[in-house]
């Protein structure tokens, strides 16, 4: 939570000077969880064309709790890199000094932070190949393609018996959480060369139509969390959210069941 103190720099005429420190991640990840929530919250009220934009409202909780999760995940690295952590002096110094580098600060990718926070802490880093950190990066590349999003040509048939193929994302998510029960695909003619061939039943395609549902805002939230959480376990200290952990839940508080 916040600090803050006070430092008086003129006590003959009273006056001083108030400073406060603030830190995002706690906003970050609640926010997460909040809108997973209510993405679910959402799907769970029937169909997408019920209500006036029901279907925007469930893509905008999904999108807004991956773009929430990795900016927990970047604001809680920073947050620690710029505090004064209960390490050691020569782990402190290391860590001090790498953060003034401003390459580093402005530009260092958000899971190599930790893991170069563990190694300078004398601590052993995430296996990168393992979870928590292959979901991580996972979630890091999904919210990139979200904020840095091309339009591009998805197929959605193919030939009788042919399987239509998985996109990158597809490749990398498939079955780690339910498909979006909504997939907004609008059905089309298959042509080619301007002549209507036949064709299989269309599949809309994974990203972003299948994938961005309540599912994947679950997942992203959990995911966020729980690389956090093993960061700060290895390192040994408490995360500035920590004190939200009671409200870091999947499940339908009363009120947002009204």
């Amino acid at each position: 939570m916040p600090n803050s103190t006070q430092q008086p720099s003129d006590q003959a005429h009273g006056s001083y000077a108030a400073f406060i420190r603030i830190y995002l991640s706690p906003y970050h990840i609640y926010s997460a969880f909040h809108l997973a929530r209510l993405s679910a919250g959402i799907e769970a009220t029937g169909e997408p064309r019920r209500g006036k934009f029901m279907g925007e409202q469930q893509r905008s909780f999904v999108c807004g709790a991956i773009l929430a999760s990795v900016a927990f995940l970047e604001a809680s690295i920073n947050e620690f890199f710029d505090d004064d952590p209960e390490l050691s002096n020569d782990v402190r110094v290391k860590l001090g000094s790498l953060w003034e580098i401003e390459f580093f600060r402005r530009h260092g990718k958000i899971l190599e932070k930790y893991q170069t926070a563990l190694r300078l802490a004398g601590r052993k880093p995430l296996p990168a190949g393992e979870n928590p950190y292959q979901d991580a990066r996972h979630l890091v590349k999904l919210r990139n393609e979200l904020v840095h999003f091309i339009p591009t040509d998805a197929q959605t048939a193919a030939s009788p018996g042919v399987q239509v193929p998985l996109d990158e994302f597809g490749k990398a998510l498939l079955g780690k959480f339910q498909e979006n029960p909504w997939p907004n695909l609008i059905t089309c003619d298959v042509y080619n060369n301007g002549v209507k061939c036949e064709s299989g039943p269309e599949t809309p395609p994974f990203f972003p139509e299948r994938c961005l549902g309540s599912g994947c805002a679950c997942w992203a939230a959990k995911t966020a969390l729980a690389f956090a959480d093993e960061f700060h376990s290895r390192i040994g200290l408490k995360g500035h959210y920590d004190y939200l952990r009671p409200q870091l839940s999947l499940e339908q508080p009363e009120e947002e069941n009204r």
